[in-house]
C-alpha cells in the first residue's frame, strides 16, 4: 500500500515598500506539492 505525503506549507509575513513611502504587508504561503516543487503564493493578511 502506497501512502501519498501531505505537501508541507509554510507562512512569512513581508513588507512590501513602495516608492511612495507607502508600506503595504502581505502573507507570503510556501507549499512544497508532492513532487518536491516549492510554489509560493502572496495574499494580503486575511489570506485574499
Amino acid at each position: 500500500m502506497s501512502h501519498r505525503r501531505r505537501p508541507d506549507r509554510e507562512f512569512e509575513i513581508l513588507c512590501d515598500n513602495d516608492s511612495g513611502g507607502t508600506v503595504t504587508a502581505f502573507l507570503r504561503r510556501y507549499t512544497v506539492d508532492t513532487s518536491g516543487t516549492v510554489v509560493p503564493v502572496d495574499t494580503g493578511l486575511d489570506g485574499t
